[in-house]
């Protein structure tokens, strides 16, 4: 199974205790986490038709507020092939390592994550946003953002925020899934193409001789 997934916070970085970036993340709480689970089988059996692909899949959102959801869900990061995410190494996972009592278990989970973001970024020399490489790519655009999120969450507006942070899953799947990038990179170097084999799923599965 492969899972792709996101997280919201209760609260920004600037806010979360902590004197470098990486403390703040630790401290933050995450107020709802969206998992989308897909057959490995639709990958091959779907090739490039990214909306077809994720049609299989099942989106199931968590609360930080039930500890039953955080125990199903780790459950589900254990069983799954590969988690995929969006900077989910340098914020989702760093967020979530708290609620982990098997420190092991979360290095495995790295072991098998797929950060589109850090990819990318690490070929293109710069931070991409998620929205910019959605419009440049042609896919619809996240409906919010992360502030209006945390309002959300403290407003009580929980339906919103669920389907918000389901609607990142799905845009973060649909790049995860496409054969090639495109990638605006500024300070004058243009426009490049990133290959799938730096960031997809297909690729990740073939090199983990799925």
């Amino acid at each position: 199974m492969i899972i792709v997934f996101d997280l919201e916070t209760d609260a920004t970085i600037r806010d979360a205790r902590g004197t470098t970036r990486e403390e703040q993340v630790k401290n933050l709480n995450f107020s709802c986490a969206s998992v989308l689970s897909i057959p490995i089988e639709s990958v091959y059996a779907y090739g490039n038709d990214t909306d077809a692909i994720i049609s299989t899949g099942t989106m199931k959102t968590y609360w930080r507020n039930s500890q039953s959801d955080i125990d199903i869900m780790l459950a589900a990061f254990e069983a799954a092939t590969c988690l995929v995410g969006y900077n989910s190494n340098g914020f989702d996972f760093l967020v979530l390592r708290k609620h982990y009592k098997d420190k092991q278990q979360y290095h495995r989970h790295l072991f098998k994550s797929l950060d589109v973001f850090s990819r990318v970024r690490d070929v293109a020399c710069f931070w991409p946003k998620l929205d910019n490489l959605l419009k440049r790519n042609g896919f619809d655009t996240k409906t919010s953002n992360g502030l209006e999120a945390i309002k959300m969450c403290a407003e009580g507006r929980l339906d919103e925020l669920k389907a918000y942070c389901e609607a990142d899953v799905r845009c973060c799947a649909k790049l995860a899934l496409a054969s090639e990038m495109f990638v605006d990179v500024p300070n004058g170097v243009g426009s490049i193409t990133v290959p799938g084999h730096v960031f997809n799923i297909q690729s990740f599965l073939k090199s983990m001789k799925v």
